[in-house]
């Protein structure tokens, strides 16, 4: 099963193919963020 970030990517091909570019735009900035949260939620949390 692909994942939502391959998915978008996908998407985000489609978009590219088809001169789309505003709309390409936004799904790179939502992979982006996605893959920022990936990052942010693998790093180990400190107790105080």
């Amino acid at each position: 099963m692909l994942s939502l970030v391959e998915k978008l990517q996908e998407v985000l091909n489609f978009l590219d193919e088809n001169d789309l570019s505003i709309a390409a735009i936004k799904v790179e900035e939502a992979i982006d963020a996605l893959e920022d949260i990936a990052l942010e939620n693998q790093k180990p949390t400190t107790s105080d």
